[in-house]
């Protein structure tokens, strides 16, 4: 099948839509990389693997479903993301410069590596599902979230808080 390959460093800015009708993006095989949805106007955002992704530029940024970040997700300045009722992974940082609106969704922190949630954010379902009860999620800024799950590892408030609405699992 086809496929279109990132290189280590490289960045593949999308103005308008992202349309896979065949094959594959390969984010995975030359890292860091980066897809940015950069588009002026409203953007769907695909529900598949990206290496970093960013979303920039103003507009709202909709997942047409679950989102994966083998590294982090960055919301721009002025730039919202709007989960819908999937289930977006980021295994590295969520970082939130602009605006997130939860929706139905869930945001899980997987993975062996320490993570940051960057921003005041509000989160429907926040999950932390780490390798390690070891393995942090640190909070730079305040957060809140309806339903916080922890299955394995460990937040880190520092100064900061995190305030539950609805239940703690």
């Amino acid at each position: 099948g086809t496929s279109l390959q990132l290189s280590a460093g490289s960045v593949l800015g999308i103005a308008n839509a992202l349309t896979i009708t065949a094959g594959i993006l390969n984010v995975t095989t030359s890292i860091p990389n980066t897809v940015n949805f950069n588009g002026t106007g409203n953007q769907n955002v695909n529900g598949i693997s990206y290496n970093n992704l960013v979303m920039s530029n103003g507009a709202n940024k909709t997942a047409t479903a679950g989102v994966t970040t083998n590294s982090s997700l960055t919301i721009g300045t002025g730039t919202t993301f709007i989960s819908g009722t999937y289930t977006h992974s980021v295994y590295l940082d969520f970082i939130n410069n602009g605006s997130f609106t939860a929706g139905a969704g869930t945001i899980q922190l997987p993975g062996n590596q320490n993570s940051n949630i960057t921003g005041a954010t509000t989160f429907n379902n926040l999950t932390v599902n780490k390798n390690s009860a070891t393995t942090s999620v640190i909070l730079p800024s305040d957060i809140t979230a309806a339903t916080v799950n922890m299955t394995l590892g460990t937040i880190l408030t520092g100064s900061n808080t995190i305030n539950i609405t609805n239940t703690r699992n």
